[in-house]
């Protein structure tokens, strides 16, 4: 059968010198069919670029940090606000569309909505799992909600 596939007595020879070399191998270094186990279990694992993963982290940083730094400044934006247009009256546009029937406010110079007293659910009690309703007093500046609620 060698024969038929062009090894010669000399490849023969090789292949059954390897083929002791690698059993006596496996018997010395005792590798056991757990140890082969965890080889195949890493050897399949995924590659993971450690450059990759530096940027991502510091992406993700740069993100977190802009999204902050985005909030504090339309913070500000809004606590700066006067609501007002140049002619000094007030700008707020209202918006109807709630079931409680209450107007709500929209500044368009800032985007700033001012609501009045409403019910709020918070996330369900872990212990429970029951809603947890929470009353959330009127924004402070609703005063002005509703001088433009009488003035429309």
């Amino acid at each position: 059968m060698p024969e038929q596939q062009g090894l010669t007595a000399k490849d023969m020879e090789l292949v059954k010198a390897f083929a002791t070399a690698f059993a006596e191998s496996t018997t010395k270094d005792k590798i056991t069919p757990e140890i082969i186990a965890a080889i195949v279990k890493e050897s399949n694992k995924p590659y993971v670029d450690p450059d990759f993963q530096a940027r991502e982290k510091r992406e993700r940083e740069k993100s977190r940090r802009d999204f902050h730094e985005a909030q504090r400044v339309t913070a500000l934006q809004q606590k700066n606000c006067a609501h007002q247009h140049k002619d000094g009256q007030n700008a707020l546009n209202l918006s109807h569309n709630f079931p409680d029937g209450q107007p709500r406010g929209i500044c368009p110079l800032c985007f700033l909505f001012i609501q009045p007293t409403h019910w709020e659910y918070l996330a369900p009690d872990p212990v429970t799992g029951a809603e947890r309703p929470q009353l959330v007093p009127e924004h402070p500046l609703y005063h002005l909600v509703r001088a433009k609620e009488v003035m429309s």
